[in-house]
């Protein structure tokens, strides 16, 4: 850790602070946290899961705010007492690329004056790192960033007068693509969520901007959704 990131306890209080409304909603933020802040933010959305649990909240409660089963929040956060004396394993974290897929998402945002991170800014974040598996996908299908960049603005709208301030937010139906996109690492046993899994989260997820931006543009999304298979996921 470099002394340029925030130490956990200065994130738990933050999102202490902005999340007031119950432990499951502190779940959440935790969520959008770990999506931007690797390794660390795993710690943070694992404390506020084990917060949650310590106050009664359920495995399905928990599941709900991570977009993911009840089974599938136990497998992230729980394993066989043989295998760890606390009862809890770190969940599975994006690599290098995904995260900077998000962060290159938050940057489309703001170009295009965005006061918030939808599904079609993480299509363009995944398109913006052409070594991933995502946008080696999305090539197959003559995808471009420019493409959805011009169809995003045409379909979307300009945002403000000016680029947003502060800190820019996941839409809900992003935050539900990236719980979508561990799943689809748990799913396929990946040591890590990678750029392919938060394209499979977007088609997963189906009803975003993302979708109808491709559908747009003239891709069969099942035939990406079998590309991307194709491609060793």
């Amino acid at each position: 850790m470099t002394s340029a990131l925030p130490h956990l306890g200065t994130l738990i209080t933050a999102i202490e602070r902005d999340h007031v409304l119950s432990d499951l909603d502190r779940v959440g933020g935790a969520v959008t946290v770990a999506t931007e802040l690797g390794s660390l933010g795993d710690q943070v959305v694992t404390h506020f899961v084990g917060a949650a649990r310590e106050a009664g909240c359920s495995w399905s409660q928990i599941g709900e705010q991570l977009g993911v089963s009840k089974q599938a929040a136990q497998q992230g956060f729980v394993v066989p007492p043989k295998q760890g004396r606390f009862g809890r394993r770190r969940p599975l974290r994006m690599d290098e690329l995904a995260r900077s897929s998000v962060v290159v998402a938050r940057e489309e945002a703001r170009a295009l004056h965005h006061g918030f991170i939808g599904t079609e800014h993480l299509l363009l974040g995944l398109l913006g790192q052409p070594a991933g598996a995502a946008a080696r996908a999305l090539s197959q299908f003559g995808i471009t960033a420019d493409a959805v960049r011009s169809a995003v603005e045409e379909t979307v709208g300009p945002g403000a007068a000016e680029p947003p301030k502060g800190h820019v937010r996941l839409t809900a139906r992003a935050k539900k693509v990236l719980a979508l996109a561990l799943r689809e690492a748990v799913a396929a046993t990946a040591p890590a969520i990678a750029t392919e899994h938060i394209l499979l989260g977007i088609l997963r997820e189906g009803e975003g901007m993302a979708c109808q931006m491709l559908v747009q543009l003239g891709v069969d999304l099942r035939r990406l959704r079998r590309a991307i298979t194709d491609d060793g996921h």
